[in-house]
């Protein structure tokens, strides 16, 4: 019709409604374009004039619009893919089969997307299969970097996961298994087929709730020796069940490159049970020490080593942490320290005042000490004693200290002030200052002329006026922690963020800091 009629727009209508069926709306849209130009310029009045306008625009944007992937170069599909998860980037594959197959390539650009695999779990979805494991991981070249697993509940926690583990063990640095505390998730003993056949790790993490796997634990880490770097175990079995001493810990090898190290149990449960001089002879090296969730017990004389972790510079002791003997700490704060978080008024004794009344000459005054945190009231009828200001008053003077967190008791002293803090914690000041909203709100304004370059607070449940923390916002504070009462709060939230930008929030500033796990239920203890 077309060729004997080339101005007449049926020939076109019927022409572009058969290339759409076939999806080919590029050639349709060139078909509407030609017709349209024609007929406009010999019958511009004609009726079905419109009807081959609206059928050109219908198909305009199928027509123009292309498949980015093929035509981009590899490198920058892999820095936009790389910010999706496994689930995400597995959703890509059924895009098309032009996807599936430019994703799963042998290129060694694309397969670097595949390195980083992490399977949480979905009730809506089907169990991960080690078969899926095994498919996944030759999307990588068999060279996967790190496996997460969020939950064992989403994996078939089959002997097969193990002999994947072990296939890929000259590749695999990073192991996570963690586990919800709803989940009963049954660990086989890993068979002699596999038996040393595993990767050299440089981070192995265990969760809380997740089974305790004696053999695998001692086999990977002592396979991992010469490259463990960050140890995490959170799953260590409680008394009720099976003590984990210095005797399991005792044919560990030396991890000389070891720097992290976490320990503790599942909270709400009996408490994890281990001895923490076993773990000093191990991991002579380490610089960062984690403990929640647990009984820890020590050696005395020649079976505790005389100089603990000399080179420690940040520690985190939860609230949840009981050792035999409150008076001695199961290890010294050296005075280059870094980081002290202690969340018990038990460890600020055992830690900070019992060693300085057993030895003041040699008590330590750390001038590097980065952020500070007592959770708890100091164990002193001094509101200030001696001690707290060796560990305080240097770094505050040299400008180091960026965070404190502790209960100011008053009257406040004078050296108490630095124009280099950025984070400040308040809980416990009602009990100083009593609950009168005046007092204080006058006391927050006190600390923030000390502190003039503050950018945050937490301020627990004190019971701030929304005006003291809006001149709070106003001074140049971007961030604010309170629990509890969250609808008092909606006025000055919504004004800080529309006028300031600032954040009001309810959380624990404790849960939101880097030395704290951010892929655990913090509410769980605090």
């Amino acid at each position: 019709m077309i060729n004997l009629a080339p101005r007449e727009p049926k020939g076109y209508l019927r022409l572009g409604r058969v290339l759409r069926l076939k999806r080919s709306y590029r050639h349709a849209y060139s078909i509407y374009q030609h017709g349209f130009e024609l007929v406009s310029k010999k019958h511009p009045s004609h009726p079905l004039l419109s009807v081959l306008r609206q059928m050109r625009d219908k198909v305009k944007f199928s027509a123009l619009a292309t498949d980015p992937l093929p035509v981009m170069p590899l490198e920058l599909i892999v820095m936009i893919m790389k910010y999706l998860d496994t689930r995400s980037l597995c959703r890509c594959l059924r895009v098309s089969r032009g996807w599936k197959r430019l994703l799963t390539t042998q290129d060694p650009t694309i397969q670097s997307l595949w390195r980083i695999q992490h399977f949480d779990y979905n009730p809506k979805t089907a169990r991960v299969r080690p078969a899926l494991l095994q498919k996944y991981a030759g999307y990588a070249g068999f060279r996967v970097d790190e496996l997460h697993i969020q939950n064992c509940r989403s994996v078939w926690m089959e002997e097969t996961v193990f002999q994947w583990i072990a296939a890929t063990r000259r590749s695999l640095k990073t192991l996570k298994l963690q586990a919800s505390s709803d989940s009963h998730t049954y660990l086989p003993p890993m068979s002699c087929t596999i038996k040393a056949c595993y990767p050299q790790l440089t981070s192995l993490y265990l969760g809380f709730h997740v089974p305790f796997m004696e053999e695998f634990v001692h086999k990977i880490v002592a396979s991992s020796a010469a490259t463990l770097q960050e140890l995490t175990i959170l799953n260590f079995p409680s008394r009720l069940l099976q003590r984990f001493g210095s005797a399991e810990i005792a044919v560990w090898p030396v991890l000389k490159r070891l720097r992290t190290l976490r320990l503790g149990g599942a909270p709400h449960k009996e408490k994890a049970v281990f001895n923490i001089s076993s773990f000093m002879w191990v991991s002579p090296n380490v610089e960062e020490v984690w403990l929640e969730g647990a009984y820890v017990t020590f050696r005395s004389g020649d079976e505790h080593p005389e100089n603990p972790w000399p080179h420690l510079k940040r520690v985190f002791v939860g609230q949840d942490v009981r050792w035999q003997r409150l008076a001695d700490a199961p290890f010294p704060l050296p005075a280059e320290m870094e980081e002290v978080h202690l969340m018990h008024c038990d460890h600020v004794f055992s830690f900070l005042s019992g060693p300085f009344l057993e030895n003041p000459d040699a008590y330590p005054e750390p001038k590097n000490l980065r952020k500070f945190t007592l959770r708890d009231r100091v164990p002193s009828h001094d509101p200030w004693p001696e001690y707290l200001q060796r560990w305080v008053r240097p770094s505050l003077e040299s400008g180091a200290l960026q965070e404190l967190g502790m209960m100011f008791t008053k009257p406040h002293p004078y050296w108490l002030k630095s124009p280099e803090l950025k984070f400040l914690s308040l809980k416990g000041l009602s009990l100083e200052f009593g609950t009168d909203p005046f007092s204080i709100d006058d006391a927050l304004s006190d600390l923030l002329e000390r502190f003039p370059n503050l950018e945050g607070l937490d301020i627990a449940q004190e019971p701030f006026s929304n005006a003291a923390l809006a001149r709070a916002v106003k001074k140049g504070v971007k961030i604010i922690y309170h629990r509890g009462e969250y609808h008092k709060r909606t006025e000055v939230r919504e004004w800080a963020l529309r006028e300031h930008g600032a954040r009001v929030l309810e959380g624990d500033y404790v849960t939101n800091s880097p030395i704290y796990l951010p892929d655990e239920k913090y509410r769980d203890f605090y």
